[in-house]
């Protein structure tokens, strides 16, 4: 959804005339970000379910929206080719209404692949292959050790001397499990998924 914004924020500033209706769906999708956020925070079942309906029917109203606009042969062909995108990627924009683990955007791992990215550049990459596996490896387990609150140096060396401990060999599931990030709590009160229509 970031990137989608920034479509319409790159046609409202290229062309003045669109500026209100692209400032009308920048605020669509800052209200968008805002319902996810109470559902993601409610603490309760009941509470949950209450944003979780008023999340749908706010995504339910941006998809009449753009599929009125785009079946008005008066909207303008700059306006048209943004419309044309999100309808294209509206699947994907919409997958985190079933799977709330889901981000509205991926501005968090971009964030997060900055500092190898920024390190590559630094020393001209790997020498071989398999460096740059390993380092891609190390890499991940580095982020996803600092994204559950462990730090990432402490975390490897913990790792590492539990692998020597044991002969050097895999761990057993059940010492592995010491390792890997807490599983995510349930969702309260499953329901079948719904799909949502294109207006």
């Amino acid at each position: 959804w970031a990137h989608v914004r920034r479509h319409f924020i790159k046609v409202g500033n290229a062309v003045p005339a669109l500026q209100p209706w692209s400032q009308e769906w920048v605020e669509r999708i800052a209200e968008l970000y805002e319902r996810n956020d109470t559902r993601g925070a409610a603490p309760a079942a009941d509470a949950w379910h209450a944003a979780d309906q008023a999340l749908r029917a706010w995504v339910q109203t941006l998809a009449d929206t753009w599929h009125k606009e785009l079946a008005d042969p008066a909207l303008p062909s700059q306006a048209r080719k943004v419309l044309a995108t999100v309808k294209r990627q509206w699947a994907g924009l919409t997958l985190f209404l079933d799977f709330p683990e889901i981000p509205l955007d991926n501005n968090e791992a971009e964030r997060l692949l900055r500092t190898p990215v920024v390190g590559r550049k630094n020393y001209y990459g790997s020498g071989a292959e398999w460096s740059g596996h390993l380092a891609a490896m190390v890499w991940t387990l580095c982020a996803t050790a600092q994204q559950n609150g462990h730090d990432p140096a402490t975390y490897l060396t913990n790792y590492l001397t539990a692998y020597a401990a044991n002969g050097h060999q895999p761990l057993s599931e059940a010492d592995l499990a010491a390792f890997l990030p807490p599983a995510p709590p349930p969702q309260p009160a499953s329901r079948p998924p719904q799909r949502l229509s294109e207006g």
